[in-house]
C-alpha cells in the first residue's frame, strides 16, 4: 500500500507518553541551562565554566566532545563575481626595461 502525500505511516499516532517524554527533556534542558547561567554569572562558583575547565580539563573536553555533532553537512553558495570584487587590487610591478636588463646580464 502506497502512502498518500501528507498521510502518516502510523495511523494511530505517536505512542502514549511520547509527548510527555519530550516535554520532560525540554524541562530538564531548561533547568540545566538556567543552573549553568547562574553559575557562570558568579566568577567564584565551582560550576562556572571557566573554573570547571581549569580544574577538570580532561572532563571539560570530554563533555565538549560529546556535545558536538559527529558530522555536519550543508550547502555553501558563493557569488564568485562578488568574491573576486572583494579581493584587493594588486598593481603589477613595473617591467618596462626589465627584458633588456635580463638579456644583458
Amino acid at each position: 500500500m502506497a502512502w498518500q502525500p501528507g498521510q502518516s505511516g502510523n495511523p494511530r499516532g505517536a505512542p502514549a507518553g511520547k509527548g510527555r517524554k519530550q516535554g520532560m527533556t525540554r524541562t530538564m534542558r531548561q533547568l540545566l541551562h538556567d543552573a549553568l547561567e547562574r553559575a557562570n554569572a558568579d566568577p567564584g562558583h565551582p560550576a562556572n565554566i571557566h573554573n570547571f575547565a581549569q580544574a577538570e580539563p580532561v572532563e571539560f573536553y570530554r563533555i565538549c566532545a560529546r556535545l558536538l555533532p559527529l558530522e555536519i553537512s550543508g550547502t555553501v553558495t558563493v557569488n564568485f563575481e562578488e568574491s573576486v570584487r572583494a579581493l584587493p587590487v594588486i598593481e603589477p610591478p613595473a617591467i618596462e626595461g626589465q627584458a633588456e636588463r635580463v638579456i644583458n646580464e
